[in-house]
């Protein structure tokens, strides 16, 4: 929602990016970013009842880019989304033991972790987090919990069923070739947001026009990227972080 607000502002549909905004802050409400952009076109856009309830509720304030300002926007990505790992369970049946797989999040919360920039030796700004990936895939993965188990459940009646009819045809032997097929063919669903970043964060400054060497560090990592201001546009600077690097690009809108 955000950035697709941040292409319909370039191209001049400030109700359309106003909606999305308005659709990105109802998901994350703290972010501060996202509270000036809606203060800022709830403004523009004279819309009243709107702009009157937003100044009630936040207390931060849109800034006025000078004459000779652009404006740098910053999305950062920064580390990977979890991986699903399997537990397996032992469920007792009166034809023996049949297993069940389940994925499962054993990677403890990540803390995110702000990415500073500074041009010039002056700092602009930090990152604020606008989305946690990690958060959605364990939600996810909850609400796809109970259809899992029932699936699951399924599975093992079929399982013991093949086990009954393999004893009877051929005997013990034939029941126990079965149990273990069943235990060792049993696999969780272990597919991932595996190309998603762990969480994603935003920054929006005005910078003097011109070419500026924009450095970027997180901590961990840290990057130089020469990117140019107008006056009156946005650059657009994406930044992924893996581990110890930074990916950085940017673009004038």
């Amino acid at each position: 929602f955000f950035v697709s607000g941040l292409l319909y502002e370039a191209a001049g549909k400030y109700n359309d990016a106003y909606i999305d905004y308005k659709k990105a802050l109802e998901i994350f409400p703290d972010n501060t970013y996202l509270q000036k952009d809606v203060l800022r076109l709830a403004k523009k856009l004279s819309m009243t009842d709107d702009l009157e309830r937003y100044e009630n509720s936040f207390k931060v304030k849109p800034s006025v880019p000078d004459a000779n300002q652009g404006e740098i926007v910053v999305l950062f990505e920064h580390g990977f989304a979890p991986v699903k790992q399997e537990i397996k369970v032992g469920l007792a049946t009166p034809n023996g033991i049949h297993h069940v797989a389940f994925p499962t999040y054993k990677d403890k919360w990540r803390d995110t972790k702000p990415l500073s920039v500074s041009v010039g030796g002056s700092a602009v700004g930090s990152t604020s987090p606008i989305v946690y990936v990690q958060a959605l895939a364990a939600k996810a993965l909850r609400e796809e919990l109970f259809s899992m188990m029932v699936r699951q459940v399924l599975r093992v009646v079929s399982k013991q069923k093949l086990a009954e009819e393999s004893g009877n045809q051929f005997g013990d032997l034939g029941a126990l070739g079965a149990i273990i097929f069943n235990a060792v063919s049993e696999n969780a669903d272990l597919r991932s947001w595996l190309t998603l970043p762990n969480d994603a964060q935003i920054m929006r400054s005005y910078v003097a026009e011109g070419e500026h060497d924009l450095r970027l560090t997180n901590g961990t990592a840290q990057d130089v990227i020469k990117v140019k201001v107008v006056p009156g546009r946005t650059t657009l600077v994406r930044v992924v972080g893996t581990g110890p690097t930074l990916h950085s690009d940017f673009v004038v809108m």
